[in-house]
This record gives C-alpha cells, sequence and structure tokens, in this order.
C-alpha cells in the first residue's frame, strides 16, 4: 500500500496537483514530483485511464514533471510508481474524479464585500498560533496575524445579506509561512494548502458551500506574479529560470507597457524585478512554471468550486502568459468571471486592460473585467475640494466618466471608493460625514459592479499610514471587543448613522435594475452640482451632488431629455414624493430619487 511504502521510503514529498478531474476540454495533465533525487528513477504506470506522453526531468535532481493524457470521462485512480531497475521504490495514489464546478460569475447586479480574513473576525482561537509556522499571534502589532480566520467567515455569513452584498471577495487564503507581515496572504509558501492559521482546504470549501447555501459568491483572490522567498520552491529551484534574477525592485511604473516612447530597460524592469525583497518575481515565460500556475488555479475552481477570480498586480505579470491562463480557464469554465487588478493612475492605461478594446496597442488580452482606479482617484479628489472650476470638485467625476469611450465595457468595470492599499475613504474625506454619504451615493448608483471595503459601512479609518492601519480588526469579530457591528452593539452616533446609510443604499440597489444595469446619462456640472440618471426602458433613478458649502435649488427644466416621461419621484432614503420642477439640496448632500 502507499502508506507503508511511504514509511518504509520517503522519496516523494510533493505530488502537484496532488489529484484532477476528468471531462476537462483540454485532456493533458502535467504531474510535478518532488523528493530527494526523485529525478533519478524511472516512472511507471499501468493504467488503461491515461497514458504517459513524456518525462521530463529538471535541472534539479529533485523534480520530475510527468506529462499524461487523460483518455477517460470515468472516475479513476491508479499508481505513479518510481522504480530503481525494476524494484518500486515509492508508490503515489494519484486520483481523478469527475468534473462538475459551475461558477456563478460575478457583475454589475452583484454588490462585492470585500474582506481581509485575519482582520475580519476570529471564529477559531485553537488556530491563532500553529506549530512549525513562524509568526505568532500578535494583536498588538499592526502588521502582525490577528487570528482571524475563514470559520469567523463562516460565523457571519448572515450580516453580508443583511448588508446587501451578493459576492465576497476574500483576500489571499493560501499558506503563507512568513518571519512577518505573513497575515495579508500575498506572500506564499505553498500553492495548494490553504494557512493553517485561517483552517483548512476542506474548511475553505464548506464556506464556500455555505456561502452558496447562504445565496452569497465566493472570488478567490489569486498571485500569479510572485510568491515569497520561503516557498520550497525558491530554495530548490526545478530550473535556474524558474524566478527571476534578484537584481532590482521594481518601479511600480506600469505606464512603460503602453507608453510608446518607453525603454526596453524601464520595461525588463517593470516586468522581471522583484516586487519586494521578500517577494521573488515568478519567470512565467518558463513553460512547467506557466503549466503549474494555470492547473492550481483550475485546481481550486475545481476543488473550491468558487465563482470568481481577482488576480493581484495584474500588469506585472508576463501577458503572453496571462492570456494564455485566461483562455485556458474560459475554455473550462466560461461563466467564470475575472477582474485583474490595474493599478494605473490613467484611464488611458486601465482600458487596454480590458478584453475586446479597440485601442490601438500590440498588446490584447483576455480579461474582461478591470479595477477602475481612475473613478476611485476622482471620487476621493473631486468630494475633496470644493473648487468650481471646470476640471475640479465634482468636475473630476465628470471628466473621468466621459473617459468611458475607452473602455469595450465600462459596465464591467470593478469600482470602489476605497480597498486595502489605500488610505480607508472616510480618513481621506477627512473624516465629514456627508462627504461619505455622498462617496457611498457614487459608489451605490455609479455603472459598474461596486466593491465595499469590510469596515467602510461604519466608516473605519487607519490613524497610521502604513498597509496594517489600513487593515484593522472589524469590530465584534473578536471576543471582548468593546464594539460589534454584527450585533449593532455600542457603535458610535457617527459609526449608526453610516451604517445604515450603506444598508438603506445597497439593500435598495439589490431590487433596482436600472441602477444594476441600465444606461448612463450626464449633466456638465455647474455651481457644485452634478446630476445624472441611471435609466432602463421603463424605469429610471436621478442622482444628484451638492458638493458646495451652500444650499442650492436644483431646477429640473434643464434634465428635460430624460423628466419629461415622468411626472413625480420618490427620495428613497425618505420615502417621501418629490415634485420634479425644483429639488432642494442640502450642502454638501446627495439625493437619490426613483422616477414613477
Amino acid at each position: 500500500s502507499m502508506t507503508s511504502l511511504f514509511s518504509q521510503n520517503q522519496i516523494i514529498e510533493r505530488v502537484e496537483p496532488p489529484n484532477w478531474w476528468t471531462g476537462f476540454h483540454n485532456d493533458t495533465l502535467q504531474i510535478m514530483i518532488y523528493g530527494k533525487n526523485a529525478g533519478k528513477y524511472n516512472v511507471s504506470i499501468k493504467s488503461g485511464a491515461v497514458e504517459v506522453l513524456k518525462i521530463n526531468k529538471a535541472e534539479s535532481p529533485n523534480y520530475l514533471f510527468i506529462d499524461l493524457l487523460i483518455k477517460t470521462n470515468k472516475p479513476a485512480r491508479f499508481d505513479i510508481k518510481l522504480k530503481d531497475n525494476h524494484k518500486t521504490v515509492a508508490s503515489y495514489r494519484y486520483e481523478l474524479l469527475a468534473k462538475k464546478a459551475k461558477p456563478q460569475g460575478f457583475s454589475s447586479k452583484d454588490l462585492i464585500y470585500m474582506l481581509m480574513p485575519d482582520r475580519f473576525s476570529n471564529g477559531n482561537p485553537a488556530n491563532d498560533n500553529v506549530a512549525g509556522f513562524s509568526e505568532k499571534a500578535d494583536r498588538k502589532n499592526p502588521d502582525g496575524r490577528h487570528g482571524g480566520d475563514l470559520q469567523g467567515i463562516i460565523n457571519h455569513l448572515d450580516y453580508f445579506g443583511k448588508i446587501g452584498a451578493t459576492a465576497l471577495w476574500i483576500n489571499p487564503v493560501l499558506q503563507n509561512n512568513n518571519l512577518s507581515y505573513s497575515y495579508h496572504g500575498y506572500g506564499i509558501t505553498d500553492f495548494y494548502k490553504v494557512d493553517a492559521r485561517l483552517g483548512d482546504n476542506k474548511l475553505y470549501r464548506k464556506l464556500v458551500e455555505d456561502a452558496h447555501n447562504a445565496k452569497l459568491k465566493i472570488i478567490m483572490d489569486v498571485v500569479y506574479n510572485h510568491c515569497s522567498i520561503n516557498h520550497w520552491w525558491v530554495k530548490d529551484k526545478p530550473f535556474a529560470d524558474w524566478i527571476h534574477g534578484k537584481n532590482t525592485y521594481q518601479h511600480y511604473h506600469g505606464s512603460v507597457i503602453f507608453d510608446p516612447y518607453a525603454s526596453q530597460s524601464d520595461k525588463n524592469e517593470f516586468l522581471n524585478s522583484w516586487f519586494v525583497p521578500e517577494m521573488p518575481d515568478l519567470n512565467q515565460q518558463n513553460s512547467f512554471l506557466a503549466k503549474y500556475l494555470i492547473q492550481n488555479t483550475l485546481w481550486w475552481i475545481e476543488y473550491a468550486q468558487i465563482d470568481g477570480l481577482r488576480i493581484d498586480t495584474y500588469a506585472y505579470c508576463d501577458q503572453n502568459f496571462m492570456n494564455k491562463l485566461t483562455s485556458r480557464i474560459f475554455e473550462e469554465y466560461p461563466s467564470i468571471s475575472i477582474v485583474g487588478e490595474t493599478w494605473l493612475q490613467k484611464t488611458a492605461l486601465i482600458a487596454p486592460f480590458q478584453k475586446n478594446t479597440e485601442l490601438p496597442t500590440t498588446l490584447k488580452t483576455n480579461l474582461p473585467s478591470v479595477t477602475d482606479f481612475g473613478l476611485y482617484y476622482a471620487i476621493v479628489n473631486g468630494l475633496n475640494t470644493d473648487n468650481n472650476e471646470w476640471q475640479e470638485g465634482l468636475g473630476k467625476i465628470y471628466y473621468r466618466m466621459t473617459e468611458d469611450y475607452l473602455f469595450d465595457n465600462p459596465q464591467n468595470l470593478v469600482i470602489f471608493i476605497d480597498n486595502h492599499d489605500v488610505d480607508r475613504i472616510f480618513k481621506s474625506l477627512k473624516e465629514n460625514v456627508d462627504k461619505m454619504k455622498m462617496a457611498i451615493t457614487l459608489l451605490m448608483t455609479m455603472r459598474g459592479i461596486p466593491v465595499i471595503y469590510y469596515g467602510t459601512e461604519i466608516g473605519m479609518v487607519n490613524d497610521g499610514n502604513t498597509d496594517g492601519y489600513k487593515r484593522k480588526d472589524f469590530p465584534g469579530g473578536w471576543v471582548g471587543d468593546s464594539s460589534n457591528v454584527f450585533e449593532q452593539k455600542n457603535l458610535t452616533k457617527t459609526q449608526q448613522e453610516i451604517f445604515d446609510y450603506v444598508k438603506k443604499l445597497s439593500v435598495w440597489r439589490k431590487n433596482n435594475k436600472a441602477v444594476q444595469q441600465g444606461k448612463f446619462l450626464h449633466f456638465i456640472p455647474r455651481n457644485n452640482i452634478y446630476v445624472y440618471f441611471r435609466y432602463t426602458n421603463d424605469e429610471a433613478v436621478m442622482v444628484i451632488l451638492n458638493n458646495s458649502k451652500q444650499k442650492q435649488t436644483v431646477r429640473c427644466e434643464r434634465y428635460y431629455e430624460i423628466l419629461k416621461n415622468y411626472t413625480i419621484g420618490t427620495d428613497i432614503l425618505t420615502s417621501k414624493k418629490i415634485s420634479l420642477k425644483e429639488i432642494e439640496m442640502p450642502a454638501y448632500s446627495s439625493k437619490i430619487i426613483e422616477l414613477n
């Protein structure tokens, strides 16, 4: 049996992927075997279910890559044997299961709630510290591990529905066995294991299943650009070019990708340098690594039955590889949704990353959805100034929206007012509750797919500038917390006011087709008043923003081309009827009016 062979001889340390499925369009599979001198042995597989196409040796003697053709559509098992002459020295029982995942995908009908598992809720204090993991829990350290876990998310699935969320984007959950900063999940040390301090693979699968039962989708955060310096294969690379050489660190100027004047050295430095000293840059031009990463993603989609992917640092990766990856994913799972993180300062640099772009760039991608950082900057900077010049104040948002002609599908942009990498929106708006409500209004009524970052619903702020402060613990997620958002206990008046506002709008949005999928029409801002409409053939929503310190009267005849179809409106916050002649707008306020 496998166990007796393993106990006699620990040659095989890892087999990845650990299992596979039948029923894929692409019926080839590359299995990585790792163990002491594994490359010196012969491989024997006797099974009608598969055909061995090729055995590849690596530059390190401790690897074998086995290329298989899967010849069955039914579940099957077979033994992979390593032989020394005729003697079997190690054996691994490989299993093929039947493929069944049907991802739901996400769209502008959804409201995505984004959270960092270590900072959300500690559902199982027993796994705060785990033997064999370098970093121990320390809630007093803003950059340390705080003990939040998957069980904490499972315990609060009802909460997300209560605030109108329909999907969860959970920051990476894979093993990060690092000396420090292991909490954030972006320094992976094992691509096939959930971090033991968050739970395990089975618990992750249970989280997805429970979420589906609660009518929530799950979006997995995946990282292809880099891994941790402590990843086992960095210490024993299969090939010297598995990772890029550690000569420089990235300059973060994604502009080089589309810059017609970019120097090759600037391009190379952006694409091939390390992100930070702890994170080696993966060389996706190595065909074995490329296959490894693609298969790993397919493995998680099938194993955990997730609904979507958020790809970290999309622009930093080899774009030919990203196209291979995304086309393979869509070939196997056409219903899945994928958003790439495109953190660039200008809309013209973000737009070509969305598929079907008509822009004259050499790079064309398969990526359906990108992150709208341009709108984020426009909202923060626009609400922060009362200046009534053309391109200032609400004009910033107006001008950003005029750039939507650059995108093939603006409705598929992921929009946000803050996230785990930037200052919290309430801090950016200098804790002005009125402006906070305007930002939330924009998030909930704009075109695109809105994401709310955990804690934004109570106006959390970061009191320090490092990432750890932007990712503070969610109040109520730990036993003994003085306030509790889940139970609405001991919140300040301000926190409660923001929470009620977010909840009112998000629950309303869930049932409003015009805001979820309608067209967008806006009017040039005047006197710090910006008016836009979301509309379908039979319903419309009017949004008015007043970003000045004066209260103002909005005269409606200017908006006749939409309003001519309606006689009365309803203010969705007060449920009061509103005349469509003149609308009073208090200073720093927004109104959402459903037109009937």
